[in-house]
């Protein structure tokens, strides 16, 4: 059941989480002696003003940004699971800020941020490296972060279904892999049936 909606200020709980977010990175690229990637400062003084106005959806749009380039960021420079842990706690608790109060949108950043869809793939991967092998080794040996495109290809070819899932939170897999297959998937069919049907096909 979700919480009831908050009509007080959400000022404090603000605050509270974006200190969060902000020591869980600062502490991040220090513990890897890598020079901060997001000038968190800066961004600290724009919620400052943001708050004083009282602009509560310029605060969400904000902080959804930053956390899409923090989230990026963790993936470039190859943050380790413990600290990729650490962000999605924090991640997880401004979440629940924006489903207290009325003054946000809502969005469960963790599904409607390219970037943060890609982070929460690699935290999946980097966390279960002997299961995921393949994408484990293109996250690694790509400079580039991977597209979800292709994360859908090596999940198709080495049986990684709860990752098709993922992506689906991003693109509809169904339409991209009835593009390169010639299949008629319908819309948000999971992953196992996918590549199942796959499999049976190439038989």
């Amino acid at each position: 059941m979700p919480p009831p909606i908050s009509e007080e200020p959400p000022d404090k709980y603000i605050e509270e989480v974006w200190m969060g977010i902000k020591n869980a990175v600062v502490n991040t690229f220090n513990q890897q002696q890598i020079e901060q990637p997001v000038d968190l400062n800066l961004v600290s003084e724009k919620l400052n003003l943001l708050q004083k106005e009282k602009d509560y959806h310029m605060i969400e749009k904000t902080i959804l940004i930053t956390i899409s380039d923090i989230c990026r960021n963790f993936i470039i420079h190859r943050i380790g699971a413990y600290n990729c842990h650490i962000l999605d706690v924090q991640i997880k608790r401004w979440n629940k800020v924006t489903n207290k109060y009325r003054f946000f949108d809502k969005h469960d950043i963790r599904y409607v941020l390219e970037n943060c869809i890609l982070f929460y793939i690699y935290y999946k991967v980097i966390d279960n490296p002997g299961k995921y092998d393949s994408l484990l080794n293109m996250f690694n040996s790509n400079k580039l972060i991977p597209t979800i495109e292709d994360i859908i290809d090596v999940s198709v070819s080495h049986n990684y279904p709860i990752i098709l899932d993922k992506c689906n939170n991003y693109i509809c897999v169904s339409t991209y892999i009835n593009r390169t297959h010639g299949t008629n998937f319908f819309k948000n069919t999971n992953g196992k049936k996918i590549i199942g049907k796959l499999n049976d096909k190439s038989l």
